[in-house]
């Protein structure tokens, strides 16, 4: 199970690294050393979602990040701070 944990955060700090790139289930594959199959089933057991629900969750989330500090950011220029 350590090893899998290993893995599975190699996988995800990968496509956090790469959130803006056209990364396909290959490049993540060949990152990690394994194969199409061993690495769909390492991220999916480790996160509980497919490698692209999850790759998805982590641009949504960057997403909503952005517009929150954007937003945050014109909140405070109206402001004058």
């Amino acid at each position: 199970q350590i090893d899998a944990n290993i893995y599975v955060d190699a996988a995800t700090r990968f496509m956090q690294e790469h959130l803006t790139d056209q990364i396909t289930l290959k490049d993540i594959a060949d990152h990690l050393g394994y194969g199409l199959s061993r690495t769909h089933a390492l991220i999916k057991s480790g996160t509980g979602l497919s490698p692209h629900a999850y790759l998805l969750r982590l641009r949504v989330n960057e997403a909503a990040d952005a517009l929150s500090r954007r937003s945050s950011a014109n909140w405070r220029l109206s402001i004058g701070n």
